[in-house]
């Protein structure tokens, strides 16, 4: 067996992604199992069965693009544990039994093998995203190709149902179960190692100290390790940049972005991948812990794999049929539309929350599902006509200039998957480019609506490896570990507290 022809079936596995395979060459058959050996960066074992001579030899090689350089053990005598190295005549005795066995307690001891490192890159880096900032525990490994090639996220619906919400100090004991397990699980889905992952990617704000934490220390601990770049990511960032990793054609720069889900109602201006501009912030509840506490205001069962809000949603779409005791009730009132509170930009949805505990409590309703269907509907068309309201004023309040230059509107987040949203902020901005609805400016075409997919609207670990690539693209090297987590972070003072990477925009 040549070198050349070793080299040729390491090139084959590697590209294919196979870490063990046979391949059949003139004069027998070679194993190849590529895996780093832990002391050699890039050294792989191979055996090699002679047809003609019936003897099995194993040896090491390094990876593609370094030079080809194998060493070759064999026995000093049939059935020996003492192996003499061809190419060092060092002698080594082994405990092993299997070739592969023998040929990684052989390779470290091999004195005049050295690796070379490849020169060029030649596959796209490989991130492990991990994402805790609130009840889900996720993971996920994507390419720079923007390939998601596992997604794992363990929710707590079931838990939290008994709390009324997310209680911070049972999440955490959640997660400190669920974040390693989520690991295992995408690894194996992806079939992987940690060998073949390039960095390791957490959120490292804005969410729940407690939660974060346990991210951080899984992220901190895998990077230290295994030897990995470590990447802390913006949690509203990774969403805010979730289509560009989906989108096959994605909006360009700039593009407006609203932000909807149980910790932010932002409407955010993206200059760039790491440059944003907050135009709209809520005053108060935020739209996703608005519609949670509805659901539970209305007495809507719990469900072990949905979120109240999502639950909320479905009985709103049901056909509305009251009870014969009860006539049709009144629309809540909208916040900040009328006389000069019309003209506060912000969102605030606790009024309109407040509004429904009175109809519920003055009428004492929730006792039937005909009248939770009734409730639902008039909460969801009161929170999202404020919505659309108050998103119509700040795009009519943006500057011309900037307005005719937009690339679209992202819509991401947890809310961004209902679909009653989705069809009135359709209709809103389909008013917008017909002039119908006073805001001025804005192209004949209208703005254009993107979403990521709905199983990538709710928190995941895919958005926070895909933020993270885009950091290590734009010249990061790791993040240092002593980097504090951020529970309050705002996107308008991302990254502050490290230097600029050399490409950021």
């Amino acid at each position: 067996m040549t070198a050349q022809s070793l080299s040729t079936v390491v090139e084959s596995c590697r590209t294919r992604r196979i870490r063990q395979a046979s391949e059949t060459l003139n004069g027998g058959t070679v194993s190849f199992t590529a895996e780093p050996t832990t002391n050699l960066q890039g050294l792989f074992t191979y055996s090699w069965f002679d047809t003609n001579t019936g003897k099995e030899t194993t040896g090491c090689v390094s990876q593609p693009g370094s030079e080809i350089d194998p060493h070759t053990w064999n026995p000093v005598s049939e059935g020996s544990n003492v192996y003499e190295c061809q190419d060092c005549e060092r002698q080594v005795t082994v405990a092993s039994t299997t070739a592969g066995e023998t040929a990684r307690a052989l390779a470290p001891t091999c004195r005049r093998y050295s690796v070379q490192p490849p020169q060029s890159r030649n596959r796209p880096l490989v991130v492990l995203g991990i994402e805790s900032s609130a009840d889900d525990s996720s993971a996920s490994i994507v390419t720079s190709d923007r390939n998601i090639l596992s997604l794992v996220t363990i929710s707590q619906h079931a838990e939290n149902s008994k709390y009324g919400g997310i209680h911070p100090l049972a999440a955490q004991s959640a997660h400190v179960k669920n974040v390693p397990s989520a690991i295992a699980r995408c690894l194996r889905e992806a079939g992987l190692k940690m060998s073949d992952v390039d960095a390791v990617a957490y959120t490292r704000g804005p969410g729940m100290r407690g939660c974060l934490s346990i991210g951080e220390m899984a992220a901190k601990g895998l990077a230290a390790g295994t030897e990995k770049r470590l990447v802390g990511v913006h949690h509203m960032q990774a969403h805010a940049l979730t289509l560009l990793l989906t989108e096959p054609r994605p909006p360009p720069f700039p593009f407006l972005i609203l932000l909807v889900s149980g910790g932010h109602t932002q409407l955010v201006l993206a200059e760039s991948s790491d440059q944003f501009k907050i135009l709209l912030d809520t005053l108060d509840s935020k739209i996703g812990d608005a519609f949670e506490k509805a659901a539970r205001v209305i007495q809507l069962p719990a469900h072990p794999t949905r979120s109240p809000g999502s639950i909320l949603e479905s009985y709103a779409a049901s056909p509305s049929l009251p009870p014969f005791d009860l006539s049709p009730l009144p629309a809540l009132p909208i916040p900040l539309s009328m006389n000069t509170a019309a003209q506060t930009h912000a969102f605030s949805f606790a009024g309109i929350l407040s509004s429904l505990q009175r109809v519920v409590s003055r009428l004492d309703l929730t006792s039937t599902p005909s009248e939770q269907r009734e409730l639902s509907r008039i909460f969801q068309d009161a929170a999202v006509s404020h919505l659309t309201l108050k998103l119509e004023q700040a795009i009519n309040y943006i500057d011309p200039t900037i307005r005719n230059g937009l690339g679209g509107l992202v819509v991401s987040g947890g809310v961004a998957s209902n679909l009653f949203i989705r069809g009135e902020l359709k209709a809103m901005l389909s008013r917008t480019s017909k002039g119908k609805s006073g805001v001025i400016g804005v192209q004949k075409e209208g703005i254009q609506l993107f979403y990521p997919p709905i199983q990538l609207c709710t928190d995941n670990a895919a958005m926070i490896a895909w933020a993270a690539i885009l950091r290590l693209q734009a010249g990061l090297d790791s993040d240092p570990y002593d980097l504090p987590l951020r529970p309050k972070w705002s996107l308008e003072d991302l990254y502050d507290d490290q230097p600029a990477t050399p490409n950021s925009a």
